[in-house]
């Protein structure tokens, strides 16, 4: 008796709580409305140091809906009270170690919320009425609390979902992940109060699957999420995704325009909630001014019930690329050789591959088998439902994949846990010997033979170091040469370190008496300089015949990279190559540990008046780069940085060349003493 009392006394003083806290006692599975849409805030250092997570937050409680709509009647126009659309936004915050939800903007409006660090917490924007305003607008009102737990837990996003789903009943719901991306090689979310504890992509198969709830809309407001493999992954459980290829813009989607949209027309389809997150966040980049992620901008809206087919064309591309890799070396090389210049993301460092500009490659078509090639055309022109793209990322089609086959063992075997398609898998496997693919891989796919078995991808290097400046003769018969670049470095005469200066490509030249093409170093004396001084730089991308640099400099105590523009043209005057440079931003690049990219580009006018110095890494006598770096003398940034090719100061230099291959394997020769006496190299 005392027990059964007990189990009816829960659901009331459930209720009592419900009601105490200013949530919805509802029933659970009453769907009263048209939507649910849940955040999910890992804060990371994305709000602990730059206050992005509550800025995307202000921008939320910014809407503002009219307290009277006009309406059309049998009578004619008349004023009738707004009803607010059925529309219930929820949000969960954590895993970062500082929060600004009380600081006031330069608009004076604040958050007025003190959010937690030590527990999780769980918001509802309610629309309350605004007297200043005559509407109504969002305001954050907290309804729940549990105890601290990594945000990049699968079982922290699942119970999330499933706790809003019984609270928040609807008849359609949608999800948005926000935090750092760091493409297909690793995942999303950066948990920075649990030892920067990263979600894999597979983890977030495992969290929806938990949460047993299926989406009408999945948002990832992250970098390099739109992918074929992040596809697959949230496939079984929505009907649509929309995210970004390229590193995602630092001051996220446009949550007021798409939100608002939402609330407007709640009967909208999760596809086309996705054209409009895509639209409106061009356009609040384009408002802002903000050119370079204006250029740079990528999001897609994908068909998800459409990418099973993509998935098929894609194995049937690796299976037909791995019998060119046994069977037609020199074919297969050129298939590798026109992905590696497709259009890539990550800004150098991510691996991210737009699956359909190599597919659209002249190049490509003539290669390919033409069935396996227009199936995939046709099934990636089905599942990208909309996309829309910077000028600097023009061949963008809307879905990435990660090719990088120079993977670690250990990297691998995340990889292989994040990608499901059995052919790439047994592809990566045979030309990395020291890693194995998993057996399920093999169910489905044939194993191939083992790269160091092939004598077609094995590749000499030969040092020439007779008079004048040194030569590399690269000896490789089956063309799996990728690029060649020279790397220069310079003696500091008062440390005595060796410190390197950067690489850029070689120039390549026809040697009568080995009756090869040899590469030569630039022997003009002249390098990429900053307000005069010489700096060390880092090609990362070379399309078009611009070359795209990383140049480390410091801002105070921060390391971050300056953007480097350089189009080389040919001088008949000088009878040489010239290069025209520009500074297009600043950039924190990737974090060491986590491999996640930073989102903020930052502009110039933003570092106006700052003291900055360029940085020259330090190297061991092999051109191994140590911890240490010298400096140039201080100089003060300003909007329009002074960027050229100047000579070099006179004194000792060393060079030396690193080859790349079709896998993205790097050799580098050892190093060459030389002098430069203000004209020449000797």
């Amino acid at each position: 008796m005392k027990k059964s009392r007990l189990l009816w006394l829960l659901p009331a003083l459930l209720l009592l709580w419900l009601v105490g806290t200013g949530e919805p006692a509802l029933a659970e599975g009453e769907a009263t409305a048209e939507w649910t849409f849940m955040m999910y805030m890992c804060g990371s250092d994305l709000e602990s140091k730059h206050a992005l997570a509550s800025y995307n937050m202000r921008e939320i409680t910014s809407m503002w809906f009219p307290a009277q709509v006009v309406a059309s009647t049998d009578e004619g126009v008349e004023l009738v009270d707004w009803q607010a659309s059925g529309v219930n936004l929820v949000m969960q915050t954590g895993g970062a170690k500082q929060w600004h939800g009380m600081d006031v903007d330069d608009d004076g409006k604040s958050l007025g919320v003190e959010f937690a660090t030590d527990r999780l917490q769980r918001f509802a924007f309610n629309l309350e009425y605004n007297e200043d305003r005559h509407g109504y607008m969002p305001a954050l009102s907290l309804v729940d609390e549990q105890p601290l737990a990594s945000m990049a837990r699968p079982e922290t996003l699942s119970e999330f979902i499933r706790w809003t789903v019984a609270h928040y009943p609807a008849k359609k719901y949608g999800l948005l992940l926000w935090d750092h991306g760091g493409g297909s090689r690793t995942g999303l979310f950066v948990d920075e109060l649990f030892d920067n504890d990263i979600m894999y992509l597979y983890e977030l198969g495992d969290a929806l699957s938990g949460a047993q709830a299926h989406f009408e809309l999945i948002a990832i407001d992250a970098c390099l999420m739109c992918s074929l493999e992040t596809a697959r992954t949230v496939a079984p459980y929505a009907d649509f995704m929309v995210a970004s290829e390229e590193v995602a813009a630092g001051n996220g989607s446009a949550f007021a325009e798409w939100m608002h949209e939402l609330y407007r027309n709640p009967g909208c389809s999760g596809g086309e909630l996705g054209c409009e997150f895509c639209d409106a966040t061009q356009l609040k980049y384009a408002e802002q001014s903000d050119a370079l992620q204006e250029e740079q901008l990528t999001y897609s809206t994908i068909q998800l019930d459409a990418i099973d087919e993509v998935a098929e064309g894609f194995d049937r591309l690796f299976d037909f690329a791995g019998q060119l890799y046994e069977s037609y070396p020199s074919r297969f090389n050129m298939f590798c050789n026109y992905l590696v210049n497709a259009e890539s993301y990550g800004q150098g460092g991510a691996d991210m591959i737009d699956l359909g500009s190599f597919l659209y490659n002249n190049d490509t078509m003539a290669l390919l088998d033409a069935d396996i090639r227009n199936g995939l055309v046709a099934a990636l022109e089905q599942a990208v439902y909309y996309n829309i793209k910077g000028s600097g990322r023009s061949a963008s089609k809307g879905l990435s994949f990660c090719y990088a086959p120079n993977m670690t063992p250990s990297e691998l075997d995340i990889y292989a846990r994040n990608c499901q398609s059995p052919a790439y898998l047994a592809l990566l496997d045979a030309v990395n010997p020291e890693w194995e693919a998993p057996e399920w891989a093999y169910q489905k796919a044939r194993r191939l033979t083992p790269i160091d078995e092939l004598e077609a991808y094995q590749m000499t290097l030969e040092l020439l170091q007779g008079d004048g400046l040194p030569r590399l003769h690269v000896i490789n018969r089956g063309g799996s040469l990728l690029r060649c670049d020279f790397n220069l470095y310079f003696m500091d005469e008062g440390s005595g370190e060796i410190c390197s200066l950067g690489s850029t490509s070689a120039f390549a030249d026809w040697d009568e008496e080995l009756g090869d093409a040899v590469y030569l170093m630039d022997n003009s004396g002249h390098w990429p300089a900053i307000e005069g001084h010489g700096c060390c730089i880092e090609l990362i991308d070379q399309a078009d015949g611009e070359f795209l640099y990383n140049v480390p400099i410091q801002i105070g105590t921060d390391n971050i990279i300056l953007r480097l523009r350089a189009n080389p043209r040919y001088d008949e005057d000088m009878g040489q190559m010239v290069y025209e440079c520009d500074a297009i931003g600043l950039w924190q690049g990737y974090d060491q540990d986590t491999r996640m990219p930073d989102r903020s580009i930052i502009s110039f006018n933003q570092m106006q008046g700052r003291e900055y110095r360029l940085l020259y890494p330090c190297c061991d006598d092999d051109g191994t780069k140590t911890e240490g770096f010298q400096f140039s003398d201080t100089m003060t940034m300003h909007r329009g940085l002074e960027v050229d090719y100047a000579p070099l100061p006179v004194g000792e230099y060393y060079c030396s060349f690193t080859v790349r291959d079709i896998f993205r394997r790097s050799h580098t020769t050892q190093l060459v003493k030389l002098s430069w006496d203000g004209e020449s190299f000797g």
